[in-house]
């Protein structure tokens, strides 16, 4: 692993840190995501339970942004926002890796931790 991708990982760290998944999660939905029935060491009857899961914590999080939304928490530009740091995390990811090392990973996740608990209408 090269230290551009130790940053960039760095960065992922902390994102899944401060989300409501776990590390185990994230792995099962991106296997499930790859269409990868069953994974190694793993009985399938633990498998497809924690796939439920996972499947019910996604519900989860998508009525809550929708409940934060009817409750205006969240207005239409917080969307916006939260859309478009996406996608440019996205793309930083995809990049090459000069991109990545061109990057200061700490002033990033502290703009993107600012602007996370600025969205919020709740003062």
């Amino acid at each position: 692993m090269s230290a551009t991708d130790s940053r960039f990982n760095d960065l992922l760290r902390h994102i899944v840190k401060n989300s409501l998944f776990t590390d185990r999660q994230l792995y099962i939905i991106s296997k499930v995501k790859e269409k990868q029935k069953l994974l190694d060491g793993i009985s399938s009857g633990a498998y497809y339970r924690q796939v439920r899961q996972c499947k019910n914590k996604i519900f989860g999080v998508v009525y809550s942004i929708m409940l934060l939304k009817i409750i205006n928490v969240l207005d239409e530009q917080a969307f916006n926002t939260i859309s478009e740091l996406s996608d440019r995390l996205a793309r930083i990811s995809q990049s090459d890796s000069d991109l990545i090392r061109d990057i200061d990973i700490t002033t990033v996740i502290f703009k993107m931790d600012q602007l996370i608990s600025s969205l919020s209408n709740i003062n």
